[in-house]
């Protein structure tokens, strides 16, 4: 039988990216959460006021029917092989929305009332609520106030659903804070602000190897990986050069990589253009992606990767990785990248304009080291080299 874990939390906090930064494994299944995965309850949320006028038995009905279904798909899976399912909200989160809803419904803010109503309601559906084997709350700082979740319907709702949906805020955020104090999660990731998404996920796989038998199937992210070099500017201004020095200084333990490669992987992973996304999403592929290149390539310890382009992406993707992630833009004028190019003129601006309409230039603003390659190749030289030896040093090395 596969062990079941649930990842819940108010939203805004990154669930869904939590999940899909799991590493690509055939022994771990992952499931969406059920407002979005379930056929039966889809259908009811089609109708846009169905979270806010079906009675409190309708609702818990059809929610929790829902959370059996998703709950048998996941115990099944150990009968195909899966060691690990993995849930997008589990019982309790869909408890606490429902306490919530019964709450709004009923026109009282008593928690403990929508609690014993919710037992009745359950009850007289013959239902079994089923748990997951570990539970995982994540929430901003101490507190569960900073984010908020927004129910299907409620941007399309009128302004008295409106209304009720800034209350239902709150009477979830209660609902959690309840069985957060009761213990009913078993593991509680509370993020700092400054923390990166790397570091989420790595609290949530650390927990779930120590809490579990699966020590070997969920690993750090870059577990043996000190630095990735992301190294960006127009066209000729020497990023291949800096690569190439680079993976020199680190022989057999470095490795080049391009951004696009990991982009049309994904692409042709999950079947639609990866290029085509927000920034964040696209982001979130191109880490998933690495974090699987230097599982397979444990013996790495540095990487660089070139076609830094997309100012969104590298963003997003500094956001997630953290200091891991060391921006370098290189800087060259447009006479002396001409000269490098051995290119018409207007070859060069056509390649400058398209890396410019996405950003190319925006990324020296958040650039870890700006090194200037408007000198000879020996003056670029001692500037990588002493910045390598800063970043050995800021790593103790």
């Amino acid at each position: 039988m596969a062990v079941v874990v649930s990842i819940n939390g108010i939203g805004s906090l990154g669930k869904t990216l939590q999940i899909y930064l799991l590493p690509s494994d055939w022994r771990i299944l992952c499931l969406g959460d059920i407002l979005d995965d379930d056929l039966d309850l889809g259908a009811k949320l089609a109708a846009a006021d169905w979270w806010w006028k079906s009675s409190a038995d309708e609702f818990v009905s059809g929610i929790f029917k829902a959370v059996v279904r998703r709950h048998s798909r996941a115990v099944d899976a150990g009968s195909s092989a899966h060691r690990l399912a993995v849930l997008q909200c589990g019982a309790n989160m869909f408890e606490a929305v429902a306490l919530a809803m019964i709450a709004i419904k009923e026109k009282h803010e008593d928690l403990a009332v929508a609690k014993a109503a919710f037992d009745i309601i359950i009850a007289k559906l013959g239902l079994t609520i089923p748990r997951e084997h570990h539970a995982i709350l994540i929430k901003h700082h101490a507190d569960l106030d900073d984010a908020a979740e927004t129910p299907p319907g409620g941007e399309s709702s009128p302004s008295p659903v409106e209304r009720d949906h800034k209350r239902y805020q709150e009477m979830l955020r209660r609902a959690l804070r309840m069985q957060e104090s009761s213990g009913q999660y078993d593991f509680v990731c509370v993020v700092p602000g400054e923390h990166s998404q790397r570091q989420i996920q790595d609290a949530i796989r650390g927990y779930i190897s120590s809490a579990t038998i699966l020590p070997d199937l969920l690993k750090p992210t870059f577990e043996r990986i000190k630095t990735i070099y992301a190294l960006a500017g127009l066209s000729e201004c020497g990023k291949s050069t800096v690569a190439d020095m680079i993976h020199k200084a680190h022989g057999t333990s470095g490795a080049r990589l391009k951004m696009s490669y990991f982009l049309d992987r994904a692409s042709n992973e999950l079947g639609y253009d990866v290029y085509s996304l927000s920034g964040e999403r696209r982001a979130a592929a191109l880490l998933r992606g690495l974090d699987a290149f230097a599982r397979c390539h444990w013996y790495l310890s540095t990487l660089t990767i070139e076609s830094v382009h997309r100012y969104d992406s590298i963003a997003a993707l500094k956001s997630y990785l953290g200091p891991l992630l060391q921006i370098i833009y290189i800087d060259a004028n447009e006479e002396l990248r001409l000269e490098r190019s051995g290119r018409p003129r207007t070859r060069l601006e056509q390649k400058d304009a398209a890396k410019k309409g996405r950003g190319a230039e925006r990324v020296k603003e958040i650039a870890d080291v700006v090194i200037d390659n408007n000198g000879p190749k020996e003056s670029l030289e001692d500037a990588l080299r002493a910045l390598l030896q800063r970043r050995e040093r800021s790593l103790g090395c």
